[in-house]
């Protein structure tokens, strides 16, 4: 198992504890890559080091991003098998187990596992709307509009993960161009895929998400998606992937050109013609969070909450398409 962190302490002190807390009994090795964190991670880990059975190693490396930090694990991992997953994860139990078993006589898959919000999560707004449109397909597994045994490229999520060692290595890993924690998983599930590896979920293997995004977090989380997913494109040309549900109306298509008009119309349709500006919805949605909040079941409120974090999801994806272009 592989896990990549950067200044979560407590999040990761869960993560942890959730897979010393596994039922699966044969021998597997736990590597923690810290990806220079400076906030307590190192005394931490090596504190649980002391006082653990299983093979923990702590690796540590100047800040550079989940990419190179997974491929720092990867370089310094015995096992056959490479079970990805996140600092901010809490495991069920048998999610070693059911990542080990379900590669049993399936050659060339990815297992992709259950990734569920935390129940405590569930009541934030911002949170179920980030959760759906990011992990949309993980939170409700009956109803994909996917095949489960063969998934997209874009459901390698490395939240929740596992792949035989020997097709990431084939593969070249990760690709370190991605310097932070967006896309640069899917951007290998693609190269997995292209060999013929299949991508198969099993909701046995269950892990809970257990991180908050502020209303600031969520916004950098959009531009970098817009950004990273440019950068994407231009490694892959031939590559489809999802744009913001509203702004390409759920369709699945190449990435347009930020100069085309077609897409600009959506984007003036969408945003421009709203008359909501970033500031205005960073004043609205504050007020309208705890109203849903306390009234989860009025859609009408949440209708319009969702409409305003939509809103800001575009902006700042567009906010870094415009970034990729300008450095071309």
């Amino acid at each position: 198992m592989i896990m990549p962190t950067y200044n979560r302490k407590e999040k990761l002190n869960e993560a942890i504890n959730s897979i010393l807390c596994q039922t699966y009994d044969d021998r597997y090795e736990f590597i923690i890559v810290d990806d220079g964190s400076d906030d307590g991670t190192e005394d931490l880990v090596k504190n649980i080091q002391k006082s653990t059975n299983i093979e923990l190693k702590y690796l540590k490396q100047k800040h550079a991003g989940p990419a190179k930090a997974r491929n720092l694990g990867i370089k310094n991992s015995a096992g056959d098998l490479i079970l990805f997953l996140g600092d901010d994860m809490i495991a069920d139990k048998n999610l070693i187990r059911e990542h080990v078993s379900f590669h049993k006589n399936r050659p060339k898959i990815a297992c992709l596992g259950f990734t569920k919000l935390r129940p405590n999560l569930m009541s934030i707004p911002l949170m179920r709307y980030t959760f759906e449109k990011c992990y949309g397909p993980q939170i409700d597994p009956d109803n994909i509009q996917y095949n489960l045994q063969n998934l997209p490229f874009v459901f390698f999520m490395t939240a929740n993960i596992s792949v035989p060692k020997e097709y990431i290595l084939q593969t070249g890993m990760f690709d370190e161009d991605f310097n932070c924690a967006c896309i640069e998983d899917i951007e290998l599930g693609y190269r997995l895929q292209s060999t013929g590896l299949r991508i198969t979920f099993n909701k046995n293997a269950v892990a809970y998400h257990n991180h908050t995004l502020t209303l600031e977090e969520f916004c950098e989380l959009c531009r970098l998606r817009g950004k990273n997913l440019h950068i994407l494109k231009k490694k892959h040309p031939s590559t489809k992937v999802n744009m913001p549900d509203e702004l390409i109306e759920k369709t699945t298509l190449d990435i347009p050109d930020i100069e085309n008009k077609e897409f600009n119309n959506i984007i003036s349709k969408k945003i421009l013609n709203s008359g909501l500006t970033p500031h205005i919805l960073k004043i609205l949605i504050p007020i309208i969070e705890p109203i849903v909040q306390k009234n989860p079941r009025d859609k009408n409120k949440r209708d319009l909450l969702y409409s305003c974090y939509s809103t800001l999801d575009i902006y700042y994806f567009v906010l870094g398409m415009k970034e990729f272009y300008a450095q071309k």
